[in-house]
């Protein structure tokens, strides 16, 4: 959470100066960066979980876990 910390502090200067504006660019482009690796290692996690549960023939259990995270995601 370190990175968004710094992109708020860095958003409310980015119009003073053009230095200001391209170290929050810089930040902002950090943090997308690490949201995405993140939610990459997020969906390879609930993958593999999955697909031990299919591999175990537990259908249900399988798509309990395949619904329960989307539906907590987006809510």
């Amino acid at each position: 959470m370190g990175l968004c910390d710094k992109g708020r502090e860095l958003r409310h200067d980015k119009y003073t100066s053009l230095d200001s504006r391209t170290n929050y660019q810089k930040a902002n482009k950090k943090v997308r960066k690490k949201m995405k690796e993140t939610m990459e290692e997020w969906i390879e996690e609930k993958c593999i979980s999955i697909d031990k549960e299919i591999t175990a023939g537990s259908s249900k259990k399988a798509y309990s876990i395949l619904v329960l995270k989307t539906l907590t995601k987006t809510s």
